[in-house]
């Protein structure tokens, strides 16, 4: 029983730390999304990823956000924003975009009305 007990709080503190790591990289994802909205109407897939990674520089330089910039630029890239019929679609083992909701299907798939792979992913 007390082997359990101690388990369990390793576990929580565990949990609690990832929080609040991730917590100024969940910040900085709202602030880029208020500037680079995912439903901008983008010319295309370059021009979004562009103002993220412009943004996430300006946050890092001014904010000290510099630890997020990687996280930011990569959940733009793993994400549908600029790419007018690609969805978030998961399967057993991972997350990906599909480039229309047919192509998820036939990978046995699963279509998901996430923006991105980072927003399905929990701490």
């Amino acid at each position: 029983m007390r082997y359990m007990t101690i388990v369990c709080a390793a576990v929580a503190l565990l949990t609690v730390a990832s929080v609040v790591r991730a917590a100024p990289c969940t910040i900085a994802r709202e602030l880029v999304s208020e500037e680079c909205p995912c439903d901008g109407g983008w010319r295309g897939r370059g021009v979004f990823t562009q103002c993220v990674r412009r943004a996430a520089n300006r946050m890092a330089e001014h904010q000290g956000m510099g630890i997020c910039r990687t996280q930011l630029n990569r959940c733009a890239t793993r994400s549908v924003c600029g790419k007018p019929r690609a969805v978030t679609c998961i399967t057993k083992v991972r997350c990906y975009i599909a480039a229309t909701p047919a192509d998820c299907l036939d990978n046995r798939g699963m279509v998901s009305d996430a923006k991105s792979c980072c927003d399905l992913i929990t701490l």
